[in-house]
């Protein structure tokens, strides 16, 4: 189960005290909260959703057994997309980051708001939204942040505290994809319109490297992506700091051996039209 229907019509109170123990924004209004009695199964979400054939697509989870607490908050109104999500940004040390996503990098809202979190007022334009998962003092947070199309900015705030002690790993697919296929898009991990790496994706990066060990044999490049208006020159120059970043930050916890590449927006890729970070290992492409 991903989450559950709030029982009852939402109620609107100040939020002067957050029910979760966390930093509430100010002047928010909890809309409605939740908090289980007793545990019970929940999948915490680490990567984009989608709906592929009417069915919910998520690459990467966690299933657990946990209480969980929720909040639902709607911002004063003027609040900025961009100011919500800095406050909660600063919830969790970047450390302890383990998915982060911004606009359509994140699926579709619709499938956030009504099938993971069963909230239909956190639907909206899927350019306006962001998510961040990671744990804290071993409990599993996420943030779900949204700007309808009424410019109002709610946001949903969840926490599981699990039966027993959970580590979430580092989605062992990508080592799969590498070994097997030669190439993998690193999920999780966007970079800015610049090319710049923020600190979370560099923690994020550096828990990657440590699990690519076993890959001490291959050389392993680093492509950067970059997709946005200006000079096609300036893009893949950008680009190129950017995979040097990327590449740092893998090898950071890590034996195995990462090359720089810039492709700025000279390799596009049929359904990933957005900057991203991609690793090939070129040698396995060609194994047939």
């Amino acid at each position: 189960m991903l989450a559950l229907l709030a029982a009852g019509p939402a109620t609107m109170t100040p939020a002067s005290a957050d029910p979760l123990a966390f930093p509430t924004y100010p002047r928010a209004t909890v809309v409605e909260e939740h908090a289980d009695a007793e545990a019970e199964e929940y999948e915490f979400v680490l990567s984009p959703v989608e709906k592929i054939r009417r069915e919910l697509k998520i690459e990467r989870s966690l299933h657990v057994t946990a209480k969980r607490r929720s909040v639902t908050y709607e911002m004063p109104r003027g609040t900025s997309l961009e100011a919500v999500i800095e406050h909660f940004e600063s919830v969790l040390p970047a450390g302890q980051i383990r998915f982060r996503c911004l606009g359509r990098d994140c699926g579709r809202s619709n499938q956030w708001a009504n099938q993971v979190f069963g909230i239909p007022v956190l639907y909206g334009p899927d350019a306006y939204q962001f998510y961040l998962a990671g744990e804290d003092a071993g409990a599993l947070v996420s943030v779900y942040v949204i700007k309808r199309g009424n410019r109002r900015v709610y946001a949903h705030l969840q926490v599981l505290q699990p039966e027993r002690e959970v580590a979430v790993a580092v989605d062992q697919r990508l080592l799969k994809a590498l070994t097997g296929n030669g190439h993998a898009i690193v999920r999780g991990v966007t970079p800015t319109r610049s090319g710049e790496i923020t600190a979370e994706d560099r923690a994020h990066l550096s828990k990657i490297g440590g699990a690519l060990n076993e890959m001490q044999a291959d050389a392993i490049y680093v492509v950067c992506h970059l997709y946005a208006p200006g000079d096609v020159e300036r893009l893949i120059q950008r680009s190129g700091a950017c995979a040097e970043a990327a590449a740092e930050a893998l090898a950071a916890e890590s034996s195995a051996s990462f090359k720089p590449f810039a492709a700025g927006p000279m390799m596009p890729r049929q359904n990933e039209s957005h900057s991203r970070i991609e690793l090939v290992v070129p040698h396995r492409q060609n194994r047939d």
